[in-house]
């Protein structure tokens, strides 16, 4: 069911739109119903309240009963003599039971006797009178003079008795009925007790006459609120109602018009009340809401040429950096996609091929937000993509373009970028990083690159980023994301993080069936459910690259100098026999005698890759750590270079590159040859 103006829609059974038009209840009613409520409330509480004073009132009229009872049995009997007279004279004792029953008619009372208790604890009874003639004939016979009953004795007789109270009362319930007996002593002139006198008050009666009251006094408090509801509501109606209603009017007038109009009140009260305190109010209000009501048309004209300046923006920004691109290759994929927090965002990323045979990916995340972030990361992007075109490496491509930005940034504006750039051929991945998140590694293995932090774009005119590289294989994976990914954070304040991603990201290991686009989007995901229920608040940009080529697995070595002739072999083999090939040769040799004399390894692996004018020789091994690359030259004079210790100096001469890891506890090193 839906509310709609005055009308409220459903649908039947057969699904058929029904309207009905709501119930008007005003407030008169809704104030007269809840006066009503009050006052069968309160009625009640009044009926309760007086219930239990009546019965209190009773109780009071009981005990003066059976004071007056106990007065009349004093005057009757007068001392322990009259007591032992009635025992005897059978006229007396009539003349006593006459003045009793005509004392239970006057009192109200259902009985009077007069009893004691013999040695043995048996009640035995001397009298006993009743208002009613039935009532008194029957207990004459069960408790007249004589009679005895083996009733236990009450806690208030047992009080009397011991003297520790000189009368009182006792709730009973028994054949004859439910009675409020008030038992008192008859003493002899020295005190001692002789007898007790018992008068019962009926339950029944009192309740009765209790019911009675109530319904009297119900009536009185019922006529008391009707004459108060009727009062209010006439009060309520003049004071409250036909001024607001008035008011209503005025208001309907200043919508229809939607200007103000100052109206003088027809109401026509002498005092000051809160009512009049609205319509005060009012007048003021409306005044405002006029001048308001100008100033948001013209925001709200401004506001659409925001708006619209803004999607022209966006559009403009999809044509520059789309909300998802990808590209394919027989070696390589790549897929990039982005969310931006706003109609445009700071983030960016860039896939595009060098050449033939490089692709390159390139991710970055600008300073600041919506459009001077969008118009900055236009730079940025255009720089660094203009650079890597003209050959440059990823390390000069941001180099360059930090110099540029540097020279026209008036906005004190930076940007984090990463390049890397594949051989497809290969497998060799060239990287640089300006202050960007470090890259992940995924498909056989899922760490996280330790690349060189670098300084982010458009801060310092020094040189910002390095190259670093490592070598793909079939199955590998890298994945670049921007903070929006991993400073997400949910409800409880907690971020996505970079464990948290790389747990998603390695969910998705048969990156070859289920396709690049499924791993980028899963971990795209995951984030807006982590952080489900809240505003996002930065750009979320992500892009993997997968590859997808074949490479030579290469060969197990023995770690034995004799074992270098299967490298020399297969080198001369490949590259021919000429100086290119034998420096090589010189070159493979040296890594492999530092391999076998000092690395302790047990297990040496070689492999070789010829990609047109370009060989590739390969070394792994799971000896101790060693860094060729960065490893310091030995400062020797020339006459002592046959001292050893030259080896390193020998290969980093006659090789065009070196590249060096080291993973799973082994090293690697890459040697690249290029042919002369």
């Amino acid at each position: 069911m839906s509310i709609k103006g005055n009308y409220m829609e459903g649908t039947n059974s057969n699904g058929t739109v029904i309207k009905r038009k709501k119930r008007r209840v005003s407030i008169l009613t809704r104030i007269s119903v809840i006066f009503l409520l009050a006052a069968v409330v309160s009625g009640i509480c009044s009926a309760v309240l007086i219930r239990r004073y009546l019965v209190q009132d009773e109780a009071r009229k009981c005990e003066l009963a059976a004071r007056t009872a106990e007065i009349s049995a004093e005057l009757i009997i007068g001392s322990i003599d009259a007591a032992k007279r009635m025992k005897t004279d059978i006229v007396f004792r009539d003349y006593v039971h006459e003045l009793f029953r005509d004392l239970c008619k006057a009192a109200g009372l259902k009985y009077i006797y007069i009893y004691r208790f013999r040695d043995d604890g048996i009640r035995e009874f001397i009298m006993t009178a009743a208002g009613d003639d039935a009532e008194d004939e029957y207990v004459s016979k069960v408790r007249g003079f004589g009679k005895t009953s083996d009733t236990p004795i009450f806690d208030i007789e047992k009080e009397i008795l011991e003297g520790k109270s000189e009368g009182g009362y006792e709730f009973v319930k028994n054949k004859y009925g439910d009675v409020l007996s008030y038992i008192i002593p008859i003493n002899d002139k020295n005190g001692d007790i002789v007898a007790l006198v018992g008068v019962d008050y009926s339950m029944a009666f009192i309740n009765e006459r209790v019911s009675d009251s109530v319904e009297t006094w119900i009536i009185i408090i019922v006529l008391m609120f009707i004459l108060a509801f009727v009062a209010s509501r006439i009060l309520i109606k003049a004071s409250v109602l036909k001024p607001l209603l008035m008011l209503s009017e005025r208001m309907g007038r200043f919508i229809e018009n939607n200007e103000y109009k100052y109206e003088n009140s027809e109401r026509n009260s002498h005092f000051e009340d809160e009512v009049s305190d609205i319509e005060k109010s009012f007048d003021r209000m409306t005044q405002d809401i006029s001048g308001y009501l100008k100033e948001i048309g013209n925001l709200n004209f401004e506001k659409a040429q925001n708006e619209t300046q803004l999607s022209v923006a966006k559009r403009i920004q999809n044509g520059i950096v789309p909300e998802e691109f990808s590209l394919l290759s027989d070696s390589c994929e790549t897929y990039g996609l982005m969310l931006p927090a706003k109609s445009v965002g700071g983030d960016f990323y860039d896939i595009f091929n060098i050449d033939d045979k490089r692709v390159c990916m390139v991710i970055g995340d600008i300073s600041g937000k919506s459009v001077s972030a969008a118009l900055f990361m236009v730079m940025v992007k255009m720089y660094v993509k203009e650079n890597l075109q003209t050959g440059m490496s990823p390390a000069e491509a941001l180099n360059n373009t930090n110099l540029d930005l540097c020279r026209s940034n008036p906005e004190n504006m930076f940007a984090t970028v990463f390049v890397c750039v594949l051989d497809m051929n290969t497998g060799e991945l060239t990287y640089a990083n300006a202050g960007h998140n470090k890259p992940l590694l995924f498909g056989n293995r899922n760490e996280y690159i330790e690349v060189k932090t670098g300084m982010p774009l458009g801060m310092f005119t020094d040189p910002v980023a390095e190259n670093e590289k490592l070598r793909l294989k079939k199955g590998d994976g890298i994945f670049v994301y921007t903070d929006g990914v991993t400073e997400s954070i949910n409800g409880d304040s907690i971020q996505f993080g970079e464990t948290r991603l790389n747990e998603t990201v390695a969910t998705k290991k048969d990156t070859a069936s289920e396709g690049l686009r499924d791993v980028v989007r899963t971990v795209v995901d995951s984030v807006m459910t982590f952080a489900e229920g809240l505003e996002q608040f930065d750009d979320i940009t992500c892009a993997a690259l997968y590859y997808s080529k074949d490479a030579d697995d290469g060969i197990v070595i023995k770690r034995d100098m004799k074992s270098f002739a299967i490298i020399r072999n297969t080198l001369l083999s490949v590259m021919g026999d000429n100086d290119n090939s034998r420096n090589a040769v010189l070159a493979c040799e040296e890594i492999f005698a530092n391999i076998v004399s000092y690395s302790g390894a047990d297990s040496i692996h070689f492999s070789f890759e010829k990609s047109e004018d370009i060989c590739y020789v390969s070394f792994s091994d799971n000896g101790v750590p060693f860094d060729p690359v960065n490893a310091a030259a030995p400062d020797k004079e020339f006459e002592d270079l046959d001292t050893g210790g030259m080896g390193i100096m020998l290969v980093r001469m006659y090789s065009d590159e070196m590249i060096y890891s080291r993973k799973d506890n082994r090293n690697n090193l890459m040697l690249k040859f290029v042919k002369a």
